[in-house]
Order: structure tokens, then C-alpha cells, then sequence
């Protein structure tokens, strides 16, 4: 028969295992985002949320949060010229806006990425109105490129990752 392990180790190695493995495959899922999407990974940072597994919660499961608004198009952009905006959402996939300009918008509480300038895009012949103009969303890239990035690293890994902290936490208590 396999071996008894004490109660505590293995639910403090699950916990564990869990957090790591969120973690790391938040990691991975960002890396591949950034691969298909002309985006730095570094400008993904904020964007999503990892809620790990507690001590004194009785369940054992880590959240991983990705944020689902929009992403400023201006994160994307290629070059502006007189003719336009040109962007690169996807690598490889540009796309023209022939009326669209630069300009800097001032707004206290805008937080993700902490863009001030932004494309806009005028609505008809006259001055005024005009819009922003945004991107994909971080969840949407991530359900493109990043799920089976962060899924791969939790088949890959899970088994590995779980004999080393149960060991880890075997050798704490002395067993």
C-alpha cells in the first residue's frame, strides 16, 4: 500500500500547489498574450487579479481575475501621419483609421495603463461630437491565446509542483 501522510502536510501542500500553479500560470498566460498581441507584458501587469487560497479557509481554490474593459486603442498604435492612425491589435493584422487623430485627454480617474493620450474619431463633417476609440479587452486576449497557455501549465506542472511542497512540508514538520 502507499505510504500515510499526516492531515496537515497534505492540505497545506494542496494549498500550496494550488496558489503556485495560479501564479505561474498567470505568468504564462501573460507571456503568450504578449506573443500574439503587439502588447508588452509589462503593460498587462494590472490588469488581472489573483486571489490566492486562504489558511483558514476550508476550501482550497485560487482565482485567476482578468479585468474585462476595453483597452485604450492608443496601446496599440503603429505610427500617425496626416492620413491617419494606423494599429497592430494582433501581430501581423494592421488596421487603418483614415480619420482618426492623437490628442491628450485629462481625466483625474482614469487608472488602467494611465494613458492621457488616446485615438479619437469624429462622427461627422463638423468639429464636434467625436469619440474614443478602444481595443480588445484583456479577458478577450486572454480567452483567445492565454486559456490554453494557462491550462498547459496546470496539466504540465500540477503533479510536480504538488510532490515538491508536500515534501517541502514534510521536512518542516520533521517527518
Amino acid at each position: 500500500m502507499g505510504r500515510e501522510y499526516p492531515r496537515q502536510a497534505m492540505i497545506s501542500a494542496a494549498r500550496s500547489t494550488v496558489n503556485k500553479l495560479v501564479r505561474s500560470g498567470a505568468s504564462r498566460a501573460r507571456r503568450s498574450v504578449s506573443a500574439a498581441y503587439n502588447i508588452k507584458a509589462k503593460d498587462l501587469k494590472g490588469l488581472y487579479k489573483i486571489q490566492s487560497s486562504s489558511k483558514g479557509a476550508n476550501d482550497i481554490f485560487a482565482k485567476f481575475i482578468s479585468k474585462g474593459y476595453q483597452l485604450p486603442l492608443v496601446m496599440f498604435i503603429k505610427k500617425q501621419d496626416r492620413s491617419g492612425v494606423d494599429v497592430e491589435i494582433k501581430k501581423g493584422e494592421r488596421r487603418s483609421f483614415p480619420h482618426a487623430f492623437l490628442a491628450r485627454w485629462s481625466r483625474r480617474n482614469w487608472r488602467p495603463g494611465r494613458f492621457s493620450l488616446h485615438i479619437w474619431e469624429r462622427l461627422g463633417q463638423k468639429r464636434l461630437p467625436i469619440h474614443r476609440l478602444f481595443g480588445v479587452s484583456f479577458a478577450d486576449m486572454v480567452e483567445d491565446v492565454g486559456e490554453s497557455a494557462f491550462q498547459q501549465v496546470m496539466n504540465d506542472d500540477a503533479g510536480k509542483t504538488f510532490n515538491h511542497e508536500l515534501d517541502f512540508f514534510l521536512s518542516k514538520m520533521g517527518k
